[in-house]
């Protein structure tokens, strides 16, 4: 959940090989709030043609305040 309640789902698979990234640096910095930090979930679009879809993009969240772990 995003610090403006935003929220995603996604499938603890990933929904790909790898999964998801939390990133909480960006070119060697921590991110800021300000700079949507200080948590994102992104995938590494630029690796994989499987990362590059609507379904795979719409799971990407930043401003991350809390994970939710279900089954």
């Amino acid at each position: 959940m995003a610090f403006s309640d935003y929220i995603v789902d996604i499938p603890l698979t990933g929904g790909t090989d790898a999964g998801p990234i939390t990133a909480y640096r960006h070119n060697g910095s921590l991110m800021a709030v300000r700079d949507r930090g200080p948590l994102w979930i992104v995938y590494p679009y630029d690796s994989r043609a499987a990362y590059q879809t609507e379904q795979i993009s719409s799971r990407r969240i930043w401003q991350l305040g809390r994970i939710v772990v279900v089954e």
